[in-house]
């Protein structure tokens, strides 16, 4: 039996109203001897996750030698910042046990298709270095990936972007400001994570801008 782990040993914070016993996970598909794990983040138009692209690109980053861990985060009726949440705490978590995993706290990636793309890109772009004096210690972690895998991205939450992503991570009534701060091509840092999307760029931020698909 697949072992699954629980991102948080008490209700995950931002849970929509009925629904706070609903759990994200992480499914672990560990690859002894492999330094470098990756976080895979299904699509599903943040309406549900889709299997297929979940444990099958687990077993394909395995076949290639390398550690991955299938991300189970909350989609609708769960709005924003409940998916980044569950996505920042994933990578806390695995770099908390890294020595554990048997990889390295400076090889996790994020991996992620159409929505999952855009919850990868954001987290590729609103990371943070942790709480260092949190009674937590997954919390003391740094949220920013060292590398980010677009597959098929939704980037933007702009009108040209994918209207149903948006509204299940934002609501139909959604503020230009959240809007704009969920829109990936216009949060990138100087110090962004390396990044794959199979798009030509001529600079990192028109690289974010250039891998904006619609779903």
């Amino acid at each position: 039996m697949t072992t699954t782990i629980p991102l948080w040993d008490h209700a995950a914070p931002y849970a929509a109203k009925g629904h706070e016993d609903e759990m994200p996970h992480l499914t672990p598909f560990i690859v002894p001897g492999s330094e470098s794990a990756v976080i895979v983040c299904p699509g599903g138009g943040y309406g549900f996750l889709a299997d297929h692209e979940g444990a099958p690109i687990a077993e394909w980053l395995n076949r290639a030698g390398i550690s991955a861990f299938v991300l189970k985060y909350r989609v609708a009726p769960h709005q924003h910042p409940a998916p980044m949440t569950d996505g920042q705490r994933a990578i806390r978590y695995v770099r908390a046990h890294a020595e554990q995993f048997g990889i390295s706290s400076s090889k996790i990636a994020v991996l992620g298709f159409s929505a999952g793309g855009h919850l990868t890109a954001t987290l590729g772009t609103l990371y943070d270095e942790g709480q260092a004096d949190h009674e937590d210690w997954i919390e003391r972690q740094s949220s920013r990936p060292d590398r980010v895998i677009l597959c098929y991205p939704v980037i933007t939450m702009e009108s040209y972007g994918h209207a149903g992503s948006c509204e299940n991570l934002l609501g139909a009534d959604a503020s230009k400001e959240q809007i704009q701060a969920y829109s990936a091509e216009q949060q990138v840092k100087a110090d962004a994570p390396k990044r794959f999307s199979g798009i030509p760029a001529m600079t990192r931020q028109f690289q974010w801008r250039t891998a904006c698909v619609t779903h």
